[in-house]
């Protein structure tokens, strides 16, 4: 491997980003929304059950319902119901997936909400920066496509 080879997955996603890339650098203060696929498997399990234990974005149920228009007001209310204590994070979702109960695309969106208008924040409230999730797979264009970890 050559030192200016990529080796981390984070690295290889963004190296693999940057090759496809085209035109002027965007705005840095433009708020970007990456969307994972419920079904993607890393490190062998459903990215979303990796995701569960890291310490993610937290989302109240009443900041939730200030964005209905976002996507469909059906996730909305599928985030309310899913919700524990007023709020969502990636463990919730996560045991949501886990149950069956729910299409996981409609949890997609949940998640996504969560991603969009959510806080970083641990389990007790206190802000953390969320470590990214292995696998995660970016949504353009051309669809699904690039490094899984």
């Amino acid at each position: 491997m050559s030192p200016a080879t990529p080796r981390g997955a984070q690295e290889r996603a963004l190296a693999h980003v940057a090759g496809r890339a085209f035109g002027p650098p965007l705005d840095p203060g433009l708020r970007v929304t990456l969307t994972f696929h419920p079904d993607r498997l890393c490190d062998g399990r459903p990215i979303l059950d990796t995701m569960a234990v890291a310490p993610g974005f937290r989302l109240e149920v009443r900041e939730l319902l200030r964005h209905s228009g976002y996507r469909g007001p059906e996730y909305v209310d599928l985030g309310a119901r899913i919700a524990v204590g007023g709020v969502l994070d990636p463990h919730i979702v996560a045991d949501a997936a886990r149950t069956g109960d729910h299409d996981p695309q409609a949890l997609k969106k949940v998640w996504h909400r969560l991603a969009r208008f959510g806080a970083p924040g641990t389990a007790a409230g206190q802000t953390a920066r969320p470590a990214p999730a292995r696998g995660a797979v970016l949504d353009g264009p051309g669809g699904a496509a690039g490094p899984a970890g």
